[in-house]
Formats: structure tokens, C-alpha cells, sequence
């Protein structure tokens, strides 16, 4: 907080769920349809994920990587969080 006031931030999620080959979403009101443990998560269908933040905004952070040989957990998905409330292009 400044001066009493919360800094703006902002959040970046990366999810991804597996639709069913009829090509209808399997997710009603936000509960999945399918069973989870039958699936891999998210994370399971990439060997590593960089996002690049714009430098010039995020000098000593703007480059995040999730490698899949540092991490035996599956994930559902990822997500990155920074102060600031500038539009820019992110990369991923």
C-alpha cells in the first residue's frame, strides 16, 4: 500500500482443459464434466513455458520460465502476478 491506497496490479492465468471430440465443452458452471484423474493436467502438454513482460515496465523480472524437468507436479495451470497498470504485449 501507498499512502493507504493499494498499488493496481494485474494477473496473467494460463489454463487449459481437454474438450470432447464432439467439440462441446465439458465444463458447466465451472465444474468439470469429466473425470479429472482420467486427464493429464494442463502442464503435462509442454516441456517448458517462457512469458516475456515488457523490460522497459519489469527491468529486473520480465522474463518467467516453468520447465517440466524442474517440476515433478502437474499443474492445472499457471499464473503470473505484478504490480502495475501500463497496457503492453506480453509473449508467451
Amino acid at each position: 500500500k501507498v499512502g493507504g491506497v493499494e498499488e493496481p496490479s494485474w494477473s496473467l492465468k494460463l489454463t487449459g482443459r481437454i474438450l470432447e471430440e464432439d467439440g462441446k465443452d465439458s465444463v458447466v458452471g465451472g465444474v468439470s464434466k469429466m473425470e479429472s484423474f482420467l486427464y493429464p493436467k494442463f502442464s503435462a502438454f509442454f516441456k517448458k513455458i517462457t512469458v516475456y513482460l515488457d523490460q522497459g515496465f519489469y527491468p529486473d523480472n520480465h522474463v518467467m520460465v516453468w520447465d517440466s524437468a524442474r517440476s515433478s507436479v502437474q499443474q492445472d495451470g499457471f499464473e503470473v502476478k505484478r504490480k502495475g497498470d501500463k497496457e503492453f504485449t506480453a509473449v508467451i
